[in-house]
C-alpha cells in the first residue's frame, strides 16, 4: 500500500516512490529514504516513472540521462529498480516509452552481477524518530545526507529501534527534536562505552547530558533570536543561524565555535 508509516507491519517490502523530475520529490528526496528503509527491509525496490512532470502526465517523457540517474542511484544504494506507465486512456501502449525503458535497463542487466543481493557498508548513523507518519522524513535527515554525500562517507539512517549499536559504527548523528525513550539512552550509551562517536544537533544534546556524554559542556537554554549568528574558530564571518538553537556553555571542552 501507498502512504503507509515505513514501520507498518503490513507492508512487506520497502518500495520507493520518487519522481526525480517532481519538485514535490526532486534529485536527492531518494538518497536518505533508502538510506532509512534498507536497515527495515531486506526487499527494496526504487518506484520511479517515466514522467517528466508528475504521475500521470502523459505526454511527459524523462530524458533517458534522467533514468539512467535514478538506476544507478538504486544500484549504489543496493535496491532493485521499476519503471512505471500508465497506458494512456486512448491509444494504451507508447512505444517509445518502452524503447527509452529497454535502453536504460539493458545498462542494468550489465552491473546485475556486482549489485544483485548487495548491501551497503557504512561508517556513519543518522538517528530520527520512528513516530514520522508520511514517509517524507525530517528536512534534518535530507540536510545531513547531502553532507555525507560531498564528504564521501556512507551513511544509514536509522530509527531508535534500529541496529545502530551492532553494526560496526564509527559515528552517530542524533536527530532534533525528538523524545527518545529510555532503551534508546541505553544503547546510545553502550555504543560510547564501546569507544562510538557522537553528534548530538539542537535540543537532542539534552540526551547527551542525560546519558552523562557531555559533560564538558552546559545546557543553557533555547535560543529566543529569530535569527542568530556564529563565527568559527578560522573565520570572524558571522554565519546566520536560520532556525532558533539551542545556547551551551563551555565549561572545558575544546571550542571551534562560538
Amino acid at each position: 500500500f501507498n502512504g503507509l508509516s515505513w514501520s507498518s507491519s503490513q507492508l512487506t517490502h520497502a518500495e520507493i516512490e520518487c519522481l526525480t523530475t517532481d519538485p514535490i520529490w526532486g534529485y536527492d528526496f531518494f538518497d536518505f529514504t533508502a538510506a532509512y528503509t534498507r536497515t527495515l527491509y531486506e526487499d527494496r525496490v526504487y518506484m520511479s516513472g517515466r514522467f517528466q512532470n508528475s504521475w500521470g502526465d502523459f505526454g511527459g517523457l524523462k530524458p533517458t540521462a534522467s533514468m539512467q540517474y535514478d538506476l544507478y542511484d538504486a544500484m549504489m544504494n543496493s535496491f532493485g529498480m521499476s519503471f512505471g506507465d500508465h497506458l494512456h486512456p486512448v491509444d494504451g501502449f507508447e512505444s517509445e516509452v518502452f524503447t527509452r525503458i529497454k535502453a536504460v535497463m539493458e545498462e542494468k542487466i550489465a552491473y546485475e552481477p556486482y549489485v544483485e543481493n548487495s548491501d551497503n557498508i557504512v561508517e556513519v548513523g543518522v538517528i530520527i524518530h520512528s513516530n514520522d507518519r508520511t514517509r517524507r522524513l525530517p528536512y534534518f535527515s535530507k540536510g545531513v545526507a547531502r553532507m555525507l554525500k560531498e564528504l564521501k562517507l556512507q551513511f544509514n539512517v536509522y530509527d531508535e529501534n534500529g541496529s545502530f549499536d551492532t553494526d560496526g559504527l564509527k559515528l552517530l548523528i542524533v536527530g532534533e527534536n525528538a523524545d527518545f525513550d529510555d532503551p534508546f539512552k541505553e544503547k546510545l550509551k553502550n555504543y560510547i562505552q564501546i569507544g562510538g562517536k557522537v553528534i548530538f544537533t539542537g535540543d537532542s544534546v539534552k540526551i547527551g547530558s542525560e546519558i552523562g556524554a557531555l559533560d564538558f559542556i552546559e545546557s543553557v537554554q533555547k535560543d529566543s533570536w529569530d535569527n542568530a549568528y556564529y563565527t568559527t574558530d578560522k573565520s570572524d564571518f558571522r554565519v546566520a543561524m536560520y532556525e532558533p538553537s539551542v545556547l551551551i556553555k563551555n565549561k572545558n571542552g575544546k571550542e571551534v565555535a562560538k
